[in-house]
């Protein structure tokens, strides 16, 4: 009767994501590399030079296999 969904939401109304650098914060505990790999994306959204989506996305996919 019910369906049962797997899958995430984000509602980042208050910029908790993004300015307490929460995306940087899950990198870090998933390993150096990936650590770096989340600073160098947060630092092309900050220039403008991919989108928000984007930027979830690659990070998403960088810490999927923690």
């Amino acid at each position: 009767m019910y369906k049962q969904y797997n899958g995430l939401a984000v509602f980042d109304v208050d910029g908790v994501i993004f300015r307490s650098v929460f995306l940087i914060r899950i990198a870090r505990s998933t390993g150096l590399k990936n650590y770096f790999k989340t600073l160098l994306l947060g630092w092309r959204y900050y220039t403008s030079a991919i989108s928000f989506e984007e930027l979830l996305t690659a990070v998403l996919r960088i810490t999927e296999n923690f």
